[in-house]
């Protein structure tokens, strides 16, 4: 399969070939809303870019536990990723869930942590978006903006499809 993303060589950022067109990342941080529509490619695409990605710290949030095991399963079949540096979280996970409940700090070091919505807008915020601490880590008291101002957090977090969780609260 060719390539869908072509990494920039001025910068983290790259461009994405997708059905229906292609797309410009820049280098500079922030957050980007891709919407391609149905069937484009955007899993595709994040499958490869957990694969280029992968040592600066991925967190990937999908809606659906069959999601989160479908891409789980993806990436240790095809070695994209290795086992030992998957996390993936959700209420059938069970070993997984219970390490991250005995040492919630040790997810952490996981390269690429695979979670649903649900799980990301619900546990412990910073135990996911802190990647191989270089400054203790504090109680977190719900001040994000000290939290993001951090210099080790994941570069990567990727939300595939839109939280619906959320609706039956609304």
């Amino acid at each position: 399969m060719p390539s869908r993303i072509t990494s920039h060589t001025t910068g983290p950022g790259f461009e994405i070939q997708f059905k229906n067109g292609c797309l410009d990342i820049p280098d500079q941080q922030g957050a980007y809303l891709i919407s391609t529509g149905c069937g484009a490619g955007k899993t595709e695409g994040i499958k490869e870019l957990i694969g280029l990605k992968q040592d600066e710290g991925v967190l990937y949030c999908v809606d659906t536990k069959a999601e989160v095991d479908k891409m789980y399963n993806y990436l240790k079949k095809n070695g994209i990723v290795a086992d030992s540096d998957i996390l993936r979280l959700h209420g059938d996970a069970t070993t997984e869930l219970d390490a991250y409940r005995d040492h919630p700090e040790a997810i952490m070091q996981k390269k690429v942590i695979l979670l649903t919505h649900v799980r990301f807008w619900s546990d412990l915020i910073y135990d996911f978006l802190i990647y191989k601490p270089t400054a203790p880590i504090p109680v977190f008291d719900g001040d994000f903006k000290t939290l993001m101002m951090r210099d080790d957090l994941r570069k990567w977090v990727l939300f595939d499809e839109t939280p619906m969780f959320y609706i039956a609260f609304a």
